[in-house]
């Protein structure tokens, strides 16, 4: 197979990866200042926006979780409400997806927003996370695939 038949078979498994996946978050910015940016996919769909803390070795609290495939399954936090936790990362547990605005927010978590602004704030995070919520339609569990920049 030809290096130019290669990479496009890498491509086309790649795009097939984030259309059967539930749930799809692929990153493409990260720095230490403003932290790492995603968009969600839900079926395949880009929906929302997402921020988390730059990539320092999957440390809890410090970084964002490593790209790859994880479970998803639909929790009740004390603090957050219905939400959903990323389960299977190694070394963590109590990763949630939650409302907030900046890395400040995160504490090792992912953020939801309706879009980003300025040097990577995300905005309308409560509305953000309600529209999550209503199009995850009651999933209880699943498999999401983090991938791009950062981990």
């Amino acid at each position: 197979m030809s290096e130019r038949a290669s990479r496009g078979s890498e491509s086309f498994r790649k795009v097939e990866m984030i259309f059967s996946s539930d749930l799809f978050i692929g990153r493409y910015y990260s720095d230490r200042e403003v932290g790492t940016l995603g968009v969600m996919l839900i079926g395949g769909r880009p929906v929302l926006s997402t921020l988390e803390l730059p990539y320092r070795q999957n440390l809890r609290e410090e970084s964002c979780i490593p790209c790859g495939e994880y479970r998803y399954e639909m929790v009740v936090s004390g603090r957050y409400g219905v939400t959903y936790g990323v389960m299977g990362v190694p070394g963590r547990d109590g990763i949630l997806f939650h409302v907030g605005n900046s890395t400040e927010d995160t504490h090792g978590c992912i953020l939801v927003g309706t879009r980003v602004e300025g040097s990577g704030k995300l905005v309308e995070s409560r509305e953000a996370m309600g529209r999550f919520v209503e199009m995850m339609a009651g999933r209880s569990e699943g498999v999401i695939i983090v991938s791009g920049v950062a981990g």
